[in-house]
């Protein structure tokens, strides 16, 4: 299913009743600490790296990202296309 990012934030708004900024600022801490474990436990022989758990992880980063943009009124657009302009201006060498 293709679907572009405001339409996945769409379906965010959704799903995020009664959500609090609190609320995806520890979501997105706690998913991506999810991914940190399983490459961690990989890495330390205590789990393997599963490729859908990851998915999965940053799935969930995405939508606590998503919601807490639409907290702020942002859409994902904007925010990629602010963090593509603070990288080109950063890194100018690398997108000339």
């Amino acid at each position: 299913m293709d679907m572009t990012m405001n339409e996945y934030q769409d379906f965010v708004n959704k799903s995020s009743v009664n959500t609090s900024i609190s609320v995806c600022a520890l979501g997105i801490h706690h998913a991506s600490g999810k991914l940190s474990n399983n490459l961690k436990n990989s890495m330390t022989g205590e789990g393997e790296f599963s490729e859908e758990n990851m998915a999965e992880a940053l799935g969930d980063t995405l939508w606590y990202i998503s919601c807490a943009a639409l907290h702020m009124g942002m859409s994902l657009d904007t925010i990629a296309q602010l963090n593509i302009a603070k990288l080109k201006k950063r890194y100018p060498e690398r997108f000339k």
